[in-house]
């Protein structure tokens, strides 16, 4: 597992959560996918000083939010379709 930009204990953070879940039957994939998620989780927490429980968004926030975030996705999806094709 790489360490989230260097910062050791973030990184403690990380693994004391991963080592937390029973991944004994989970196949690598969706443990990488794990770690990500639970790294993005601190390091947004560090970042933005807040996370998802925060109660001051409206529903309408929360789908801009999303919305958002699926558009850059696409941006990056014809990035890299433009660059293999």
């Amino acid at each position: 597992m790489k360490k989230p930009g260097g910062n050791i204990k973030v990184y403690q953070i990380l693994i004391y959560i991963m080592n937390s879940i029973d991944t004994t039957n989970i196949d690598s994939i969706v443990k990488s996918v794990l770690n990500k998620f639970v790294q993005r989780s601190i390091i947004g927490k560090k970042k933005y000083n807040t996370d998802l429980d925060r109660t001051d968004l409206h529903v309408t926030d929360w789908i801009t939010h999303a919305q958002d975030e699926l558009m850059d996705a696409i941006l990056y999806l014809e990035k890299l379709k433009t660059t293999i094709l």
